[in-house]
């Protein structure tokens, strides 16, 4: 019974990993039009009339970047780094910076901040825990290559697939399904 509560497929955070990464994209991208009015000192000042010496701090790696250059190549990093965690190159790399993008963006001004933002924050923390990707990426690929050598075509066709599992248990799995039933309770 708790087994299929902290268990999943690997092939299940795969799909998960891409439409993660598709959505960070989609997230930065659409505030990418508003980052002169809303993230840079060119525009509205909400963030510094917002903070004063009683109100909460939280982490945001734009207040060190304020001006309206730094915050584009902040963006656009960041739009690199989830289409890199999309399709699985270097994903555990990518992963963290990601979530630093994303949660970056969504804490600098807390104001715009909705409760589809803070869900996605905690969504990016959890998966930290879990090994997305293991298949359908560039690091299996890679890995793949590294530990079989195939000479000739019949080579590539043997599927090696002997001993291999594809359930990873984990307590970040349950977090992340508590997460989403949240929601709707």
């Amino acid at each position: 019974m708790l087994r299929t509560w902290f268990c999943v497929d690997i092939r299940t955070l795969a799909l998960f990993r891409f439409f993660i990464g598709l959505l960070a994209f989609s997230d930065i991208f659409r505030r990418y039009g508003m980052i002169d009015v809303f993230y840079s000192t060119k525009g509205i000042r909400l963030h510094s009339s917002t903070i004063t010496e009683y109100s909460n701090r939280y982490f945001s790696l734009l207040d060190s970047f304020p001006q309206s250059i730094e915050v584009h190549i902040f963006f656009i990093v960041s739009m690199i780094c989830s289409l890199c965690l999309m399709v699985g190159y270097k994903t555990k790399f990518f992963q963290v910076l990601t979530a630093i993008g994303i949660i970056s963006i969504h804490n600098h001004l807390l104001m715009l901040e909705n409760a589809g933002d803070m869900f996605f924050n905690a969504i990016l923390v959890w998966t930290l825990f879990l090994p997305l990707g293991k298949v359908w990426s560039i690091d299996s690929l890679c890995k793949s290559f590294k530990n079989r050598k195939e000479i000739n075509s019949t080579q590539l066709n043997i599927k090696d697939d002997t001993n291999k599992s594809y359930k990873v248990c984990h307590l970040a799995y349950f977090a992340v399904l508590l997460q989403f039933s949240a929601i709707y309770f």
